[in-house]
């Protein structure tokens, strides 16, 4: 993926570390690297950053860059953190 990392919300970080606290499975929709739409159901297991940007991993494996996500758990991805 070449295009620039766009930091998430801090409330939309928050509520991804409390689903990977929970442990409990959630709605994930995101774009992939093509820009196609997807939906699953998986448990988030870490919220992490890596070279500069930051990432969500599931249960299955699958890891999706922050700012490819569209909602997690019914609540949509919402605008940049502010410091």
């Amino acid at each position: 993926m070449d295009e620039p990392y766009t930091p998430i919300s801090c409330a939309f970080y928050d509520r991804l570390e409390i689903l990977a606290m929970r442990k409990a499975p959630t709605t994930i929709r995101y774009r992939d690297d093509d820009d196609h739409e997807h939906q699953i159901a998986a448990v988030v297991v870490d919220v992490y950053s890596k070279d500069k940007q930051e990432w969500v991993k599931l249960d299955d494996g699958t890891i999706i860059r922050l700012d490819r996500l569209i909602s997690a758990d019914g609540s949509p991805l919402s605008g940049e953190c502010q410091s």
